[in-house]
Protein backbone atom coordinates (compact mmCIF):
# COMPACT_ATOMS: atom_id res chain seq x y z
CA UNK A 1 0.00 0.00 0.00
CA UNK A 2 2.85 2.30 0.82
CA UNK A 3 4.31 1.83 -2.65
CA UNK A 4 1.00 2.67 -4.25
CA UNK A 5 0.75 5.90 -2.21
CA UNK A 6 4.27 6.88 -3.23
CA UNK A 7 3.51 6.22 -6.90
CA UNK A 8 0.33 8.30 -6.65
CA UNK A 9 2.26 11.11 -4.96
CA UNK A 10 4.96 10.99 -7.66
CA UNK A 11 2.33 11.13 -10.41
CA UNK A 12 0.63 14.11 -8.77
CA UNK A 13 3.93 15.97 -8.36
CA UNK A 14 4.93 15.24 -11.94
CA UNK A 15 1.56 16.44 -13.24
CA UNK A 16 1.73 19.57 -11.11
CA UNK A 17 5.26 20.32 -12.30
CA UNK A 18 4.25 19.94 -15.92
CA UNK A 19 1.31 22.30 -15.44
CA UNK A 20 3.41 24.97 -13.77
CA UNK A 21 5.61 25.21 -16.83
CA UNK A 22 2.65 26.05 -19.04
CA UNK A 23 1.08 28.81 -16.96
CA UNK A 24 0.73 32.20 -18.57
CA UNK A 25 0.11 35.52 -16.83
CA UNK A 26 -3.51 36.38 -16.29
CA UNK A 27 -5.04 39.13 -18.43
CA UNK A 28 -4.39 42.53 -16.93
CA UNK A 29 -0.82 41.72 -16.04
CA UNK A 30 -1.29 41.08 -12.32
CA UNK A 31 -0.59 37.32 -12.59
CA UNK A 32 -4.04 36.41 -11.29
CA UNK A 33 -3.65 38.25 -8.00
CA UNK A 34 -6.65 40.55 -7.63
CA UNK A 35 -4.86 42.56 -4.94
CA UNK A 36 -1.85 43.30 -7.16
CA UNK A 37 -1.75 46.52 -9.10
CA UNK A 38 -1.41 46.04 -12.85
CA UNK A 39 2.05 46.80 -14.19
CA UNK A 40 2.80 50.27 -15.46
CA UNK A 41 3.38 49.10 -19.01
CA UNK A 42 2.90 51.55 -21.86
CA UNK A 43 0.05 50.82 -24.26
CA UNK A 44 0.94 48.91 -27.46
CA UNK A 45 1.25 52.17 -29.40
CA UNK A 46 4.38 53.09 -27.42
CA UNK A 47 2.77 54.87 -24.52
CA UNK A 48 0.65 57.79 -23.63
CA UNK A 49 -0.18 60.14 -26.44
CA UNK A 50 2.07 58.68 -29.10
CA UNK A 51 0.62 60.70 -31.94
CA UNK A 52 3.35 62.79 -33.52
CA UNK A 53 2.64 66.45 -34.06
CA UNK A 54 2.74 67.80 -37.58
CA UNK A 55 6.04 69.52 -36.81
CA UNK A 56 7.54 66.27 -35.49
CA UNK A 57 6.47 64.46 -38.68
CA UNK A 58 8.00 67.24 -40.76
CA UNK A 59 11.28 67.17 -38.82
CA UNK A 60 11.52 63.37 -38.94
CA UNK A 61 10.44 62.71 -42.53
CA UNK A 62 10.34 65.85 -44.67
CA UNK A 63 13.03 68.28 -43.55
CA UNK A 64 15.92 66.20 -44.88
CA UNK A 65 14.54 65.69 -48.39
CA UNK A 66 13.47 69.34 -48.54
CA UNK A 67 17.04 70.34 -47.78
CA UNK A 68 18.73 67.96 -50.19
CA UNK A 69 16.31 68.38 -53.09
CA UNK A 70 15.08 71.98 -52.81
CA UNK A 71 17.27 74.21 -50.64
CA UNK A 72 20.01 74.83 -53.21
CA UNK A 73 17.59 76.66 -55.50
CA UNK A 74 14.49 77.47 -53.45
CA UNK A 75 16.48 78.69 -50.47
CA UNK A 76 17.48 82.00 -52.02
CA UNK A 77 17.97 81.83 -55.79
CA UNK A 78 14.57 80.93 -57.24
CA UNK A 79 10.99 81.70 -56.34
CA UNK A 80 9.15 80.52 -54.49
CA UNK A 81 11.67 80.61 -51.65
CA UNK A 82 10.37 77.90 -49.33
CA UNK A 83 13.47 75.88 -48.44
CA UNK A 84 16.12 77.85 -46.57
CA UNK A 85 19.52 76.22 -46.22
CA UNK A 86 19.18 76.57 -42.43
CA UNK A 87 17.35 73.37 -41.47
CA UNK A 88 15.98 74.94 -38.29
CA UNK A 89 14.03 77.51 -40.34
CA UNK A 90 12.52 75.21 -42.98
CA UNK A 91 9.35 74.25 -41.12
CA UNK A 92 8.19 77.81 -40.44
CA UNK A 93 9.31 79.05 -43.86
CA UNK A 94 7.50 76.29 -45.74
CA UNK A 95 4.32 76.70 -43.69
CA UNK A 96 4.35 80.42 -44.54
CA UNK A 97 4.75 79.70 -48.27
CA UNK A 98 1.16 78.68 -48.79
CA UNK A 99 1.39 78.81 -52.59
CA UNK A 100 3.20 75.46 -52.71
CA UNK A 101 1.10 73.69 -50.07
CA UNK A 102 -2.38 73.79 -51.60
CA UNK A 103 -4.04 74.44 -48.26
CA UNK A 104 -2.33 71.33 -46.87
CA UNK A 105 -4.24 69.24 -49.40
CA UNK A 106 -1.72 66.79 -50.88
CA UNK A 107 -3.79 66.48 -54.07
CA UNK A 108 -3.46 70.23 -54.68
CA UNK A 109 0.03 70.87 -53.31
CA UNK A 110 2.42 71.93 -56.03
CA UNK A 111 5.23 70.88 -53.69
CA UNK A 112 4.19 67.29 -54.37
CA UNK A 113 2.67 67.58 -57.84
CA UNK A 114 5.16 69.84 -59.57
CA UNK A 115 7.85 68.19 -61.63
CA UNK A 116 10.66 70.35 -62.95
CA UNK A 117 10.69 70.88 -66.69
CA UNK A 118 13.12 68.96 -68.85
CA UNK A 119 14.94 72.22 -69.54
CA UNK A 120 15.97 74.93 -67.16
CA UNK A 121 17.36 74.86 -63.66
CA UNK A 122 16.75 72.20 -61.06
CA UNK A 123 16.32 68.45 -61.07
CA UNK A 124 14.65 66.85 -64.05
CA UNK A 125 11.70 64.50 -63.96
CA UNK A 126 10.56 62.75 -60.79
CA UNK A 127 11.40 64.83 -57.79
CA UNK A 128 10.01 62.70 -54.96
CA UNK A 129 10.14 58.96 -54.42
CA UNK A 130 6.92 57.16 -53.50
CA UNK A 131 8.10 57.02 -49.87
CA UNK A 132 8.75 60.77 -49.88
CA UNK A 133 5.33 61.50 -51.36
CA UNK A 134 3.85 59.38 -48.55
CA UNK A 135 5.82 61.43 -45.99
CA UNK A 136 4.70 64.73 -47.49
CA UNK A 137 1.11 63.48 -47.55
CA UNK A 138 1.32 62.34 -43.93
CA UNK A 139 2.72 65.74 -42.87
CA UNK A 140 0.13 67.76 -44.79
CA UNK A 141 -2.74 65.69 -43.45
CA UNK A 142 -1.42 66.22 -39.90
CA UNK A 143 -1.14 69.97 -40.53
CA UNK A 144 -4.69 70.09 -41.87
CA UNK A 145 -5.96 68.46 -38.64
CA UNK A 146 -3.78 70.54 -36.31
CA UNK A 147 -5.52 73.09 -34.09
Amino acid sequence: MRTLAMVALAVMLAATGACLGDLEPAPGGNNGRPDAAPPNNPPPDGGGNNTLSAKEIFEAECNGPLGTKCANCHGAAFDPKFAPSDATKRYDTLKATTAVLGGFDPTKATLIKYQHAATGPGPKGELWSAAEVASWTKWMEAEAKAP
